[in-house]
């Protein structure tokens, strides 16, 4: 896995910023949730049949909901920029055995782009809740159809043609990105549970395609260099596992919020519903039992990869820190569940709050910052996955002043 060499560092610069708006776009969007307000604009792509309703900033449902929805839409803006960014800067000219060449070309991105956008706001009139002329209809399955075939294209290009990883990245990021936009317009016109769900699942997943973009976009790319395989091996496995896990986790916590949005169905801490296990058919109790008993799963894991990390990879400082990260973040992150249950039943905002009162709430800040933690130990997860994968593998071993042999590299 390399990048191209000519990728200047402003490419780079430019990517931390999109990573950056991302947390801003997930933190968003999780104060949505804590608040309950994703129904608060019923209608989709428009907002009560307009760009922008009235006074919609000053009223914390439409400033939540309708504010995500901008803030989303200008993350596709910058990562459009990324994407042509990366392609016009990318000089690597790789062909096909016996094609000619066949790069991707600005003119093919611009109607990926273009396509790619009508594929959304076809599927957003079309499942608007007004009644649309006949003809509006026709032509809505027409850009359906156009869109379609576009991420088709895109699809098999990825499969066949020798693109660098960088746009590699970036087209997958942009199919993610139609998708994600799906997903949360029909969610609100559909009124699912599942789809938010699922809309917020992929959302992390878009985050550790932004972080990966960034990662290789860097002028150290790949980092830490070269690794005895034993010990690449060994923690890479611990790593997937406690990425594998750490993914569990954030789909669990995702059901509560989505499901249970106003009140969790219990609050307390070390029981749930008052007895430890819950009685049979509560669905809800059970879901809350296991984001809780998986909780120590998460922590054990994270503490074994912390504790082999700090003897196994004194010799790549940055993993070594990356690894060491986790547990930290872990007890921040048991703490700030602790706390919501503390103090979700005294604090929970009404809908007709203000900016002011909205400062007040300890609740909406403590889960809200649950979430961010939580975005945080994904990243370091699968920071980690990504920079042991990257890791050039070779034979040998060191033997300490004491003779122990800890197969690392000299």
């Amino acid at each position: 896995m390399s990048a191209s060499s000519s990728i200047p560092r402003w490419l780079h610069r430019f990517a931390l910023f999109i990573i950056a708006w991302a947390v801003l776009l997930i933190w968003w969007g999780a104060a949505v949730t804590t608040e309950n307000v994703g129904l608060a604009v019923p209608d989709w792509p428009l907002a009560f049949n307009r760009v922008n309703p009235d006074g919609w900033w000053g009223l914390l449902p439409l400033l939540l909901e309708h504010g995500h929805r901008w803030l989303a839409t200008l993350l596709t803006g910058l990562v459009m920029l990324l994407f042509f960014g990366v392609v016009v800067t990318d000089r690597r000219r790789l062909r096909l055995p016996g094609v000619r060449e066949w790069p991707l070309s600005v003119s093919e991105l611009i109607i990926v782009v273009l396509l790619s956008v009508a594929l959304v706001v076809a599927v957003a009139f079309n499942q608007s809740p007004r009644v649309a002329p006949e003809g509006q209809v026709v032509w809505g399955w027409l850009a359906i159809g156009l869109g379609v075939l576009c991420l088709a294209w895109l699809g098999g290009s990825l499969a066949v043609r020798r693109w660098s990883l960088p746009v590699r990245l970036m087209s997958v990021i942009w199919v993610v990105i139609g998708i994600q936009a799906i997903l949360g317009g029909t969610r609100v016109t559909a009124l699912s549970d599942a789809l938010g769900i699922f809309h917020g699942s992929l959302g992390q997943v878009l985050f550790c395609l932004l972080l990966t973009v960034g990662l290789v976009t860097s002028s150290n790319w790949p980092h830490p260099g070269t690794m005895v395989e034993a010990t690449r091996r060994q923690f890479l496995t611990l790593a997937v596992v406690f990425l594998v896990a750490v993914v569990v986790q954030l789909t669990l916590g995702a059901g509560i919020r989505h499901t249970q949005r106003m009140i969790p169905a219990a609050l307390d801490v070390v029981t749930t519903g008052g007895s430890f296990f819950p009685a049979a058919g509560r669905g809800d109790l059970w879901l809350i039992f296991a984001h809780k008993a998986w909780a120590m799963v998460v922590l054990i894991l994270g503490s074994v990869l912390a504790l082999q990390s700090r003897r196994g990879l004194a010799a790549h400082p940055g993993v070594r820190r990356l690894a060491l990260t986790v547990p930290v973040l872990l007890g921040c992150q048991v703490t700030l569940g602790i706390s919501v249950l503390l103090t979700m039943d005294r604090f929970k905002l009404p809908p007709s709050t203000t900016l002011v009162q909205m400062k007040l709430s300890p609740v909406f800040w403590v889960t809200n910052l649950h979430v961010l933690t939580g975005l945080g130990i994904l990243a370091c997860a699968f920071t980690l996955v990504v920079k042991l994968i990257a890791a050039v593998p070779h034979r040998g071993k060191v033997t300490t002043q004491s003779g122990e042999s800890t197969g690392l590299p000299k």
